[in-house]
């Protein structure tokens, strides 16, 4: 499952790598163009961290530091580290920020072939809100441990994807907001399968 998971992730890391190289939604050279398409760079980059995360839990050694410990160590320790991880935790937060916007005003819409859909692939653009929210949350959450462990100076504050949600259920109410989470990243993933269907790519 890690390796079929990994596999995944870094394909949608290539994805977003031909969208900001190659620009197949014709996003142009203007400065928004140029704002997102180097988002996509970045979202490149996290998902190609997060497929070698999951690699390591499977091939790493037992008990080794993880690696998001490990480079947020070594940010820390180059000049002015604690203001670059601080900045890496605001940038994860403006991501955040963004993708519950996208999720709210429904953006995602431009890049679907709405006019080939159903009735009922109409009604699964409801998912689109409601698994961007919940996915918007979670990189919320993991951004503000970033910043955390820039105010403390510690590392170890760093949370990947699977420690923010281990995070959330320990706080008071958690088993119920992560069972609200996890629904809602289900539902994102349902929405997924609908966006493979009926994304618009230029080809030509």
């Amino acid at each position: 499952m890690l390796v079929l998971v990994a596999a995944g992730l870094l394909s949608y890391a290539l994805w977003k790598l031909v969208q900001g190289i190659m620009d197949p939604d014709d996003k142009g050279s203007g400065v928004s163009g140029i704002a997102r398409r180097i988002g996509y760079g970045g979202s490149a980059a996290i998902h190609t961290g997060l497929a070698f995360s999951a690699l390591e839990e499977l091939f790493g050694p037992e008990g080794q530091s993880t690696s998001l410990d490990a480079w947020t160590a070594h940010l820390m320790s180059q000049p002015y580290g604690r203001w670059l991880v601080a900045l890496v935790g605001m940038v994860v937060l403006g991501i955040g920020l963004y993708q519950f916007y996208a999720g709210v005003t429904a953006r995602y819409r431009e890049d679907l072939k709405t006019y080939q859909m159903s009735e009922a692939g109409r009604w699964s653009m409801l998912t689109g809100r409601v698994g961007t929210a919940a996915r918007a949350v979670v990189i919320l959450v993991a951004g503000s441990f970033v910043l955390l462990a820039a105010y403390r100076a510690d590392p170890s504050e760093t949370r990947g994807l699977g420690d923010t949600l281990e995070a959330i259920i320990h706080q008071p109410f958690g088993p119920y907001a992560l069972s609200i989470i996890a629904l809602g990243l289900v539902i994102y993933g349902i929405f997924m399968f609908v966006v493979a269907r009926y994304r618009h790519i230029e080809t030509t």
